[in-house]
């Protein structure tokens, strides 16, 4: 099983958005067994609040479902040893230039 975890600071616009559409793409292409993809944040100022209203209006509008999943947080030093493929925008990368990372990181 392949794993992706889309990540944002506060998992409650960006990376629910990714993660829901690329939901969507797996389950069209028939690849939601093969790949399992998920969402957390870099902070915790959301922990427990639903997905933005402008990112479910976004996903309602292009007919995506979204879930009313509680907002997550993962450390770093989880992400780091976990064996996720992650995906991050450079503000809020919180270790520039690990190279440990550079296989399994992609910087959206």
């Amino acid at each position: 099983m392949i794993k992706i975890l889309f990540i944002c600071h506060g998992n409650i616009c960006r990376s629910p958005m990714a993660l829901y559409y690329f939901r969507r793409l797996l389950k069209e292409r028939g690849l939601s067994g093969v790949i399992q993809a998920d969402s957390a944040a870099t902070s915790t100022e959301e922990i427990g609040n639903p997905v933005h209203h402008g990112t479910r209006a976004k996903l309602k509008q292009a007919g995506i479902p979204c879930g009313d999943k509680p907002r997550r947080n993962r450390k770093y030093t989880t992400l780091r040893n976990s064996k996720e493929t992650q995906g991050r925008e450079r503000s809020t990368h919180p270790a520039q230039g690990a190279s440990d990372d550079k296989k399994r990181l992609f910087i959206l």
